[in-house]
């Protein structure tokens, strides 16, 4: 109801906005002015008309004052009126009106060319240059992308050029001329953003990526981040079971940050891309070598994103709207292949006939059961109540058949997953006036996830403001507000609100189809539960009354301020000064009710001789962030050449930053959400930490289920940074290009020992644009070909760690005294990490920019690299974080754009190929700490090996001994084979198997597109390659008890259905392994689980349509667009099992449900 209401109010909204258009059109005009600017009344009669644009030279008609009574007249006659005392009049071009001069005039005003440009959606474009040809007069579009000269040649070539457009030549004209400039996304690189200054790429010596809003757009993703992926070389989003995110040519650290910082409009931000409205990005430059990068200093070790933000390029009101609605597929969790009803039975009844035939296997069983046999799996008490012949095998038959038919985890789908649904509305406002440029954004984002009942919704709004004060004097100043809010069900262990909590031959509902009442953490028929005088309470789960119950909310509001003012005293001289304020706070309430399963549960459990420790009620965890970070930077800018050959531009500044994090949570315990009453004063803390026994019964235990810190704390950091820096950059003859710059940076992180409270960094770069030589100036086919090197040093912190003694203290919940745990010993020589790094690239473009690229090679060498060495325990310390290790990325990067069949018309056919290629290869070269252990190795850190490696035991073979007991063998370093224990010392690290790198080694993308009348249609190909992930962990995997859970791999029956002689080498399951020494939870280090991790994905198939301006004018609109997109269309992979690779967890081998198809459907319309 709430979506179609949604639906129908936006549409209403649409379609009344367009008729109120529609309605204007021709309007007539009633005005009257006296000694009024003729500017501002020309403006006055296109507001008035509704219909007409009024296109003039402001220069030309700002001096003039107009007196008119004008009533009823259209908007061509009436201006007439108002330009009756002017040299000028109206030419009318279907709803243009354009200011001309009146016929009469001079021998130079006969040779005139003027005109208006446009882009291909008709809109004015601001600064064209236009030049004669042979001669240096020329001149510059205005504010409303007009231009004029006078004395011009009749036989005069003019030349236009504009960054982002087709430069081309025609004759000249003396007739007004409208021309419409063709769009080069290819030459939209050509000027550089580094967040300090503003680069021709030209002149620039570094390794940029630049892509517009058009290719982050040209596809819908939720946020930016996934936006980003196959755009750019090098810049790889991917999951390696250690880190998740963005990473750009490789990991260089083992304990501090690997992602790239993120810029925003020249001043890096404290946020994540998911605070970034990607429609309102004009472009995205990647800084990915030190001569980029060095000049962001101890945070540029991991690449730079400099994001620059859109701004208002003309006087006229420009209004943009974006629609998205995305619908995916619900998730299949029948894609896990767990047993169904009959298969789970199956498999329990082959474990139990197993041990019926080894006495010594059913009676531990039979133990078991008359110790515990009420909490044992219903099968299972099935099962040993006919073996007891306590139930005939009638009976016994008959409940088998019953709970064949029963599928409790279809009753959990269809009661919990539905279609997730997103949407996205984005409505941008722009105007630039004489001095003031503003843009007002407003973004909601919304989220229904794939659960029924949760959401997570986001807020966005934003001003985005340029003031030009003076010539001499500008300023850029913006706020962005963020609010997020979700709700999701809470996840606490105990809750048995998972689709495994229950076995699949139970069911939801009794035969009636009233909800039925499970057992969940106590036997029903526990001889507590019925005794009146301890006051307990029901003991039963109903999941269709439990699953709705409990619920965590939460809201964040994250807020960015920023001003930068630019005095220019000088030419070429530039001074600025900039302050950003970020403010991130947020709040999240979790509240278990008190009628909730897991309250009952709790109120029963610690319950002790009548006692109730926990007040009745329900149970509000609330927890509660805020973040603070600001940023000032003082900067000079000089840019100047000299003789027409010497271009230098240098900048010098200094930079302050401070962060400060706090952090609080409480617990209320008895509370009434009613009344908003809690009873958490009346709780003896220090007695609930210590209960060990309940009144439930003996197979109960409150013991390590409460602790007093859990109920309230709070944490509280700042730090302090400050920065110097400056580069300088210097072209000759726009072919050679020499680069340096210079950083120290300072933290209060360190300080212990003096020498390492600054790092130095730096980088230097050459350039050398050999097209501009004179034995390549024949060579019409190259536009453009630039040789690059750089060098440089850039560097990397982990704000975790201080030079000093660091602890947490707390209170004691007995004696109320505080104390103190100590978190890190003090490490006076404790500093920045460090990156030494060469690339050397080159860029091109040929054959009139229909293939344009860029390749690399690059060696990235990390020192000083935090990680663990080994202490003498008597210190009181067994380890220590150090500046002691060593780490390579070294690799190659390839990015091709080609037009190759070329549309020159909107009816013609065309074909675009977008391509990247990059290959890294990860080494830890050096590393202190060994690891003391065979077990602790398989999760440690191996010199030698990529930072994010995989580890194994090698497998040999099985053995079953006579009483039909299965062993695993596995293989040692030395050849000879054990079936030891891997905890045990006989596993050594020379055991450990090194099983390949948990990232891709080589990333690429290609994207085709095809246009056609309006039509287009592209693919999204994305893969990764040369790395490994466990992929077979459930067929390796085995239980070693006398039942199966909820979760079982159905692989697990393909042992029992086959023959004796084939089981010998395969791996059992259920009681058979009880006694095998390598235990059943550490079977997934096994390197039959290893398996190839590549694959390629289809990950977008999106068509297209945008729609010709003559219907866009017809329609009063500037632009329309659809387009619908399929995601997650394709997968290829390479793996034996046939398993998507980001459906694994890739260390542990966890598999999630089948990534499910999304559909989108997208409408821009430009105002």
């Amino acid at each position: 109801m709430e979506k179609e209401l949604r639906k129908k109010c936006f549409s209403g909204l649409f379609l009344s906005l367009f008729a109120l258009q529609v309605a204007a059109q021709g309007n007539n005009i009633t005005l009257k002015c006296d000694q009024a600017s003729l500017p501002s009344t020309l403006y006055q009669v296109e507001r008035l008309s509704g219909y007409y644009k009024v296109n003039y030279n402001y220069d030309l008609l700002k001096d003039y004052k107009v007196s008119a009574d004008i009533k009823g007249l259209p908007a061509p006659k009436a201006i007439e009126v108002l330009l009756a005392s002017t040299p000028y009049t109206v030419q009318v071009d279907g709803s243009r009106i354009m200011i001309v001069r009146k016929s009469k005039q001079t021998d130079a005003e006969r040779r005139k060319v003027s005109g208006q440009i446009l882009d291909t959606y008709g809109n004015p474009l601001i600064g064209v240059s236009v030049k004669v040809v042979g001669s240096k007069k020329g001149a510059v579009t205005d504010d409303n992308g007009e231009y004029s000269m006078e004395g011009i040649p009749e036989d005069a070539k003019l030349e236009y050029a504009y960054i982002g457009m087709k430069t081309f030549q025609r004759k000249a004209s003396y007739k007004h001329v409208t021309i419409i400039m063709e769009d080069d996304s290819k030459l939209l690189n050509d000027v550089v953003v580094t967040g300090y200054q503003t680069l021709k790429k030209e002149n620039a010596t570094g390794a940029f990526q630049v892509i517009s809003s058009k290719d982050i757009n040209d596809r819908y993703m939720s946020d930016l981040q996934q936006s980003l992926e196959g755009k750019i070389a090098g810049l790889v989003n991917y999951d390696n079971g250690n880190t998740s995110g963005l990473t750009i040519r490789g990991v260089s650290s083992l304990k501090a940050s690997t992602s790239p910082l993120i810029v925003v409009d020249g001043l890096p931000i404290n946020g994540t891309l998911d605070d970034v409205n990607k429609y309102e990005v004009d472009k995205v430059t990647v800084l990915k070598d030190a001569a980029a990068a060095a000049i962001y200093g101890a945070r540029a070790s991991n690449g730079v994103i400099v994001i620059t933000t859109k701004k208002a390029q003309t006087e006229k009101l420009s209004i943009d709207f974006n629609a998205d609605v995305t619908t995916t597929n619900k998730l299949d969790y029948g894609s896990l292949d767990y047993c169904n009803a009959s298969e789970l039975m199956e498999l329990e009844q082959y474990n139990f006939d197993w041990m019926t035939k080894r006495p010594e296997a059913i009676n531990y069983l039979l133990k078991q059961y008359d110790k515990r046999g009420r909490l044992m799996a219903p099968i299972t008490q099935l099962m040993v109540r006919h073996y007891k012949g306590e139930i005939s095998d009638a009976e016994y038959n008959s409940t088998i058949q019953q709970w064949g038919q029963n599928d409790y985890q279809k009753e959990w789908q269809d009661l919990m997953l539905h279609n997730r649904l997103q949407q996205q509305y984005n409505l941008s406002v722009r105007t630039k006036g004489k001095y003031l440029n503003s843009s007002i954004i407003v973004d909601w984002h919304g989220d229904y996830t794939n659960m029924k009942s949760q959401f997570d919704n986001t807020l966005s709004m934003q001003y985005v403001g340029k003031l030009d004060a003076a010539k001499w004097l500008d300023m850029d100043f913006g706020v962005t507000l963020n609010n997020t809010r979700s709700k999701n069900h809470t996840s606490e262990i105990g809750e048995y609100n998972k689709i495994t909590d229950f076995y699949p031959y139970q069911s939801m509902y009794n035969a009636d189809g009233t909800p039925a009442r499970l057992r969940a953490g106590v036997a029903l028929d526990e001889p507590s539960l019925s005794d009146a005088s301890l006051g307990l309470k029901d003991e039963g789960f109903s999941p269709v009354n439990e699953l709705f119950l409990n619920y965590e909310k939460s809201r964040e509001t994250y807020t960015r301020s920023y001003i930068h003012a630019n005095l220019k005293p000088i030419d070429g001289l530039k001074l600025s000064g900039m302050f950003q304020y970020e403010d991130i706070s947020g709040r999240s309430e979790k509240l278990l009710d008190g009628d909730s399963y897991i309250q009952r549960h709790y109120y029963n459990l610690f319950t002790y001789k009548g006692k109730h420790y926990i007040p009745e009620g329900g149970c509000m965890t609330v927890n509660s962030n805020e973040g603070n970070y600001l940023t000032f930077r003082a900067q000079a800018t000089y840019d100047k050449t000299f003789a027409e050959k010497h271009a230098v531009s240098a900048i010098a500044g200094y930079e302050y930053r401070q962060t400060f994090s706090r952090s609080t949570y409480n617990q209320m315990w008895g509370y009434d959400e009613q009344t908003l009453t809690n009873s958490t004063g009346l709780i003896d803390f220090s007695t609930l930490g210590t209960l060990k026994s309940t009144d439930l019964g003996t197979l109960y235990s409150p013991e390590y289920y409460f602790s007093a810190s859990d109920v309230a704390g709070s944490t509280h950091i700042k730090h302090r940074y400050k920065s110097y820096y400056a580069t300088a950059n210097y072209t000759y003859d726009s072919r050679y290009s020499l680069s340096a710059s210079y950083r120290v940076d300072k933290a209060d992180l360190f300080g212990a020992d003096p020498k390492f409270r600054s790092r130095p960094l730096w980088s230097v770069g050459l350039g050398w644009n050999l097209n501009k030589e004179a034995f390549l100036k024949d060579a019409k086919w190259l536009d453009m070909l630039k040789m690059r090197f750089s060098y440089g040093v850039t560097g990397n912190i982990n704000s975790n760690y201080s030079s000093y003694l660091t602890a947490k203290i707390r209170t004691n919940s007995i004696t109320g005294v505080k104390k103190a745990t100590l978190n890190t010993p003090p490490n006076d020589q404790l500093r920045w990490e460090k990156t030494t790094s060469w690339d050397w690239g080159f860029d091109f473009s040929v054959l009139n920019h229909r293939l344009t690229g860029s390749f690399d090679l690059y060696h990235k060498k990390s020192s000083d690299v935090l990680a663990n060495i080994d202490l003498d325990p008597t210190t009181g310390w067994s380890s220590l974080y150090t500046n002691n290790a060593e780490t390579l990325n070294k690799g190659l990067e390839l990015q091709l754009s080609a037009e190759i069949l070329k549309a020159k018309s909107r009816d013609d056919i065309g074909l675009s190929l977008d391509m990247t290629l990059a290959h890294n290869k990860n080494k830890i070269l050096k590393l202190h700490h060994v690891p003391t252990s065979g077990l602790y190795a398989l999760e440690s850190f191996h010199e030698g090996d990529p930072v994010n490696s995989l580890y194994s035991f090698a497998f040999d073979h099985f053995e079953t001994d006579e009483d039909g007991y299965q062993q695993l063998y596995w293989k040692k370093a030395d050849g000879t084979v054990s079936n030891d224990d891997i905890y045990n010392s006989t596993f050594t690290v020379d055991d450990v198997k090194y099983c390949g790198s948990l990232d891709p080694t080589w990333t690429g993308s290609f994207t085709p597109t095809i246009t056609w009348k309006g039509f287009s249609l592209s693919g999204s190909f994305v893969w990764y390659a040369g790395h490994y992930f466990r992929s077979s962990v459930d067929e390796w995997s085995t239980r070693t008890s006398y039942s199966y859970s909820a979760a079982t791999p159905r692989a697990y029956l393909n042992y029992w259905r086959t023959s004796e002689s084939e089981r010998q080498n395969m791996l059992g399951n259920g009681y058979m392994n009880h006694d095998m020494y390598v235990p059943y939870y550490n079977m997934y280090y096994c390197d039959q689980t290893v398996d190839h991790a590549d694959y390629m994905k289809l990950r977008t198939l999106t068509l297209g349509y945008r729609f010709a301006p003559n219907v866009c004018k017809a329609l009063r609109i500037q632009g329309l667009s659809l387009r619908l997109q399929m995601t997650n269309v394709l997968t290829w992979v390479r793996n034996k099992k046939g398993i998507d690779p980001e459906r694994v967890s890739p260390i542990e081998g966890t598999v999630s449900p089948k990534i499910p198809k999304s559909y989108t459907l997208s409408l821009n319309v430009n105002f």
